[in-house]
């Protein structure tokens, strides 16, 4: 009746922790079953309902650890074709200006010929070497552009690494394995608590208990219990149990009295 009270049902309704109830058993049901976020129809089918399948859990990671595998996979050829594509593009990038710079070598030997040798071949090697640091900067900073693209690429690969989600998830399972023992520890330790109080109620209870009280228990000699005077005559052997021990006695005159 406890759980049909008012303070319980509006401290059930003011918590800010999710209550499952599984009070009794089917179907007796309590004011606090209907305010519960969840209810079971027993304690241990609440325990099956908040608690979830560790076997479930680890065939649903091996299926998103397959999924993972698959798409990192086409993730990482796609990936190689778009490297090969830029490295196609670094080499004709860096070819065209090779030839571009080649031309304009050759025009400049041209000019040279026709202009006086030694200022003309002075002039044209100092072109020559500026045309040649300016074609050095452009594959180098081409170059270091494409190497920070790849390593972009790189770094996006390794956060959507499958061993980094697996990992989480597998500490995801550990923490419910974890929640999964504690709650078979508090189950275990709540049907010991009730088997004690059981067993000393059964205590109680037992014949034993009233012969240690100072009773006695007679029975005639087939081994029927007395109740009555009438149910024994004169000269039959009754046997009485006491809390330690049996007195085995004849009977004299059988008489009803009143115990008190």
């Amino acid at each position: 009746w406890a759980f049909n009270e008012e303070v319980v049902a509006r401290a059930i309704c003011a918590s800010r922790v999710a209550i499952a109830t599984g009070i009794g058993h089917e179907p007796d049901t309590t004011i606090a079953d209907l305010v519960g976020d969840l209810r079971g129809p027993t304690p241990t089918g609440v325990t099956e309902l908040t608690i979830p399948d560790v076997a479930s859990l680890a065939a649903g990671l091996e299926n998103q650890r397959a999924l993972l595998t698959r798409d990192m996979r086409r993730r990482l050829e796609w990936s190689r074709g778009q490297l090969d594509r830029v490295e196609l593009q670094i080499q004709g990038v860096i070819g065209e200006a090779v030839r571009g710079r080649a031309r304009r070598v050759d025009t400049l030997m041209r000019l040279v010929t026709r202009i006086e040798p030694r200022h003309a071949i002075a002039q044209g090697w100092r072109r020559i070497e500026e045309a040649q640091r300016r074609l050095e900067k452009a594959v180098q900073a081409k170059a270091a552009s494409e190497r920070e693209h790849v390593g972009r690429l790189g770094h996006r690969l390794e956060r959507g690494s499958p061993a980094l989600r697996m990992g989480r998830q597998r500490d995801r399972v550990e923490g419910l394995a974890e929640r999964l023992h504690a709650a078979m520890g508090r189950r275990a330790a709540g049907c010991a608590d009730k088997l004690a109080a059981l067993a000393a109620h059964l205590r109680l209870v037992s014949p034993q208990a009233v012969l240690d009280r100072g009773f006695s228990i007679t029975t005639d000699g087939e081994g029927n219990l007395l109740r009555r005077a009438e149910q024994v005559k004169k000269g039959d052997v009754i046997k009485t149990r006491l809390a330690e021990g049996e007195i085995i006695s004849t009977v004299g005159t059988p008489k009803q009295a009143s115990l008190f």
